[in-house]
């Protein structure tokens, strides 16, 4: 079952292994931080979308003693169940749920990382999500009395101001995002993914964004603070 390391540092009465669950400790913590600066220090050749107002950041060490990681890939669950909110974003979760799941079931010795983020709408706004998983994965359990893996976790979720993105990427992310969410629901349902009904989601999305920063640009005409009461989606 995966533990929160620093509960087995505080609760370990064993000198030696306190020590190396120490160790271990600085290590992971060392990794998170070095993606965590290059995350809120991007290169000026980045050309993702860049990174907005940080509303949520996550981070955990566990160990893991057992080679199937379910347990702990049930825990980290738990941790993206409070990123994600709202049936679409539910929908997409499936995903990323199936990433953390593998990775950390993967039985290659020594050390793994996986970076990626993703760009979805939740509460009328575009949210990034950045995630780092870390592992490392001992060659036998007896060089850390039964420990099988080390693993890390890094959240990060920030608002995106859209104003910093062009209209082309916009797209493209909406696109990116309405299409990994369609997949995750045409799997559970066992139905084929139509880019028709892709299309026509992303516009509806497109539409509603669009509604909403119009409202703001003329906040001062009372027409214009109505619009967001009128749109509903098909």
């Amino acid at each position: 079952m995966g533990k929160s390391i620093s509960k087995l540092v505080n609760d370990s009465t064993d000198r030696e292994c306190k020590e190396a669950l120490r160790f271990l400790r600085t290590a992971v913590l060392s990794k998170l931080k070095s993606f965590e600066q290059e995350l809120l220090n991007p290169p000026s050749n980045n050309h993702t979308v860049p990174i907005g107002t940080i509303v949520d950041k996550m981070q955990d060490i566990h160990v893991n003693a057992s080679k199937s990681g379910d347990a702990l890939s049930n825990e980290i669950n738990k941790t993206l169940d409070s990123l994600f909110s709202g049936d679409t974003a539910a929908a997409l979760k499936i995903g990323v749920s199936a990433t953390v799941k593998a990775f950390i079931g993967a039985t290659e010795i020594g050390e793994s990382t996986h970076r990626d983020y993703h760009i979805y709408v939740q509460d009328n706004a575009l949210i990034r999500l950045d995630i780092l998983l870390y592992r490392f994965n001992f060659s036998s359990e007896n060089i850390l009395r039964g420990v099988h893996s080390v693993n890390g976790y890094l959240f990060y979720k920030s608002i995106i101001n859209h104003s910093e993105v062009s209209r082309d990427v916009m797209v493209y992310e909406i696109t990116r995002f309405v299409r990994n969410y369609m997949k995750a629901t045409a799997f559970t349902k066992s139905s084929k993914l139509d880019e028709e009904e892709v299309n026509n989601e992303v516009a509806q999305y497109l539409e509603r964004l669009h509604s909403l920063y119009r409202v703001f640009e003329n906040y001062d005409n009372d027409s214009g603070s109505s619009q967001i009461l009128k749109w509903k989606r098909k």
